[in-house]
């Protein structure tokens, strides 16, 4: 690699970095469904390093190879809404995610921008008893600065109207 080509393949690498950051649960694609950049949420989601995703074609995070075929048909109108998606992490195993994307451009060489995010298939459900621990601590705890607050605030009135 010549002295050119490495700053040019450095000067993309530091590019996708400030991307990867700046959108960190965004994946934006090509017109041809490689992916361009993978922000850091998604990275780590599925487990994979800084920039490894870059120039892999969608289907690569699929199991069954669908995802690009389905997103064609989501895009087609510049947008779609949240929809359910199973993507692959790096050692295998499925990650439920939802996506949703638009096309800033209605051309058809326009880049896709995808917002990621965890589906909550993927957080364990908690018991009701878990549940009612959880609002009795909450509600215990506040209960005394909330008291102090409002005696604050009724002190506050009182003296206004002095």
């Amino acid at each position: 690699m010549n002295n050119r080509d490495k700053e040019n393949h450095e000067s993309i690498s530091e590019d996708y970095r400030k991307w990867s950051y700046m959108f960190p649960e965004y994946l934006f694609l090509d017109r041809n469904y490689k992916i361009c950049v993978a922000g850091k949420t998604v990275e780590g989601l599925l487990q994979y390093g800084s920039g490894f995703l870059q120039n892999k074609c969608i289907n690569f995070l699929s199991r069954k190879k669908e995802v690009k075929s389905s997103l064609m048909i989501q895009i087609a109108k510049n947008f779609f809404e949240w929809k359910a998606y199973t993507l692959k992490a790096k050692d295998g195993r499925a990650v439920e995610v939802e996506i949703c994307g638009f096309k800033p451009d209605r051309g058809t060489n326009s880049a896709i921008a995808m917002h990621v995010r965890c589906s909550r298939s993927n957080f364990p459900a908690t018991s009701s008893l878990e549940s009612e621990k959880i609002a009795r601590w909450i509600s215990g705890n506040l209960r005394n600065p909330l008291a102090k607050i409002q005696n604050l605030i009724n002190l506050a009135l009182i003296n206004k109207n002095e």
